[in-house]
C-alpha cells in the first residue's frame, strides 16, 4: 500500500486532465510512491543501527520477507499495542 497524497491539497493532483502529462512527476501515483519511499527511508535513517541495543522478541517480524529483502535489514522498531475496555462492550486498541 502506498501513502495517499491529496487529502489536504488545495489543487489536488489529477492524472485525468488533458493538459497533465501522465508520465509527469506530479501524478497521484508518482507522488504517492515518492511519499512512501521518503517515509520508509526516513525511518531507516533515524533508527539506531547498533545490534547491541536491539531487543529480540519471541516472534519474528511478520512483515519481513527473508527471500525478498534486497540485502536490507528489517526496521529496528516495534510498536506496543494495548487494549482498553471502555465499558458498554466497547474496546479500544491503540499503540
Amino acid at each position: 500500500d502506498y501513502l495517499t497524497v491529496n487529502e489536504t491539497a488545495h489543487n489536488q493532483p489529477s492524472a485525468t486532465k488533458k493538459d497533465d502529462d501522465p508520465e509527469g512527476i506530479n501524478t497521484p501515483e508518482r507522488l504517492s510512491l515518492e511519499a512512501t519511499m521518503i517515509n520508509q527511508n526516513f525511518s531507516q535513517q533515524i533508527l539506531k543501527s547498533s545490534t547491541k541495543s536491539r531487543k529480540n522478541f519471541d516472534l519474528p517480524n511478520p512483515f519481513f520477507d527473508e527471500e525478498d529483502n534486497d540485502n536490507m535489514e528489517p526496521a529496528s522498531v516495534a510498536y506496543r499495542y494495548r487494549r482498553f475496555d471502555l465499558g458498554d462492550d466497547i474496546h479500544l486498541v491503540c499503540r
